[in-house]
């Protein structure tokens, strides 16, 4: 049985429920928010550290930009991590990191389940059953509505790129096999957001869009924004379609459908039901089952959204 410590609140959170329901692991305690009753209460993440009792940390830090650090006193102390995206928003810092957990036997993992999502956990079935052949052509988009609580100072919840955009690099590279990028490009803008020009980082970023093109070929393209109006009735207006040599599929999160055509006709399939993440990796943990996403798959979308951020920057030079 593991000891699960929440610490902070900054991102999605594991749930008193959801570690409830999951095998294998249970609540020992919180930082930064009310413990409950059995459920101990921690003053600072030195003193999560410093207690033996604890196994795995659910990290969710108060900056993004800090959360690095945090991840390497933790791995450094012996503690399993699972963190909110982005790990890590430097890559020295993130290899750091990984090279440390190597060394002291511990698990770091991200909160990295798009693959096993909806509708992406049926789109990658869909296409590793070799029916509408190679992926040629991508084309991703993730839109959440704008908040006058969203960040303006992307320390806090890594930005645009790094906490958005990195849900569809995810999907390029894990649901359609796609791997590491061999060359992208990235611009951004903050137009259309209200406080623009008002805060030392230039304001929350609105909309990105990124060119990758990947080693067998393939190229895809990212359109990333906080423009969703709430008229559509959903939190992420997400579209996927992927073009392959004998055929396409293609997503809509509004209707929630996943479209096949091939030469054919057209198949138009429900959603499926996914797969509970964090419940594979506490199975992991538990020695039950290997590695949910190896970790040099796993942490590629990481990297990549990081490099994306300092091309977007470059771009607007």
């Amino acid at each position: 049985m593991l000891n699960v410590v929440l610490y902070g609140g900054n991102g999605h959170q594991l749930s008193e429920e959801q570690i409830a329901k999951t095998h294998g692991v249970r609540l020992y305690g919180v930082c930064g928010a009310e413990a409950g009753a059995g459920t101990k209460g921690y003053k600072s993440l030195g003193e999560i550290c410093r207690d033996e009792a604890v196994d795995l940390v659910s990290v969710c830090s108060p900056l993004r930009s800090e959360q690095g650090r945090d991840i390497l006193e933790l791995v450094r102390a012996g503690k399993h991590v699972y963190a909110e995206k982005p790990l890590a928003t430097d890559n020295a810092e993130l290899d750091e990191i990984l090279t440390a957990a190597r060394e002291r036997g511990v698990f770091v993992g991200e909160m990295c389940g798009t693959a096993f999502d909806e509708p992406y956990y049926s789109v990658k079935k869909i296409l590793s059953e070799g029916t509408l052949g190679e992926v040629v052509q991508a084309y991703m988009q993730k839109s959440y509505p704008y908040g006058e609580w969203r960040p303006q100072d992307e320390r806090t919840d890594g930005g645009l790129i790094r906490q958005n955009a990195i849900h569809a690099v995810r999907v390029l590279m894990q649901t359609l096999s796609l791997g590491e990028a061999k060359s992208m490009h990235a611009s951004e803008t903050v137009k259309g957001n209200p406080h623009a020009g008002e805060h030392a980082d230039g304001g929350l970023r609105m909309a990105a869009s990124f060119l990758l093109t990947f080693a067998n070929g393939a190229i895809a393209t990212v359109n990333a924004n906080y423009l969703n109006p709430k008229g559509n009735g959903i939190w992420g207006n997400e579209r996927l379609i992927v073009f392959c040599t004998r055929g396409s599929v293609e997503t809509d999160a509004g209707a929630r459908t996943i479209r096949v055509s091939t030469d054919e006709g057209v198949q138009v399939l429900p959603w499926g039901e996914g797969k509970d993440y964090f419940g594979m990796v506490a199975d992991h943990l538990n020695g039950e089952t290997e590695r949910p996403i190896p970790e040099e798959i796993e942490f590629l979308p990481t990297k990549t959204v990081n490099l994306l951020r300092e091309r977007a920057e470059e771009a607007a030079k």
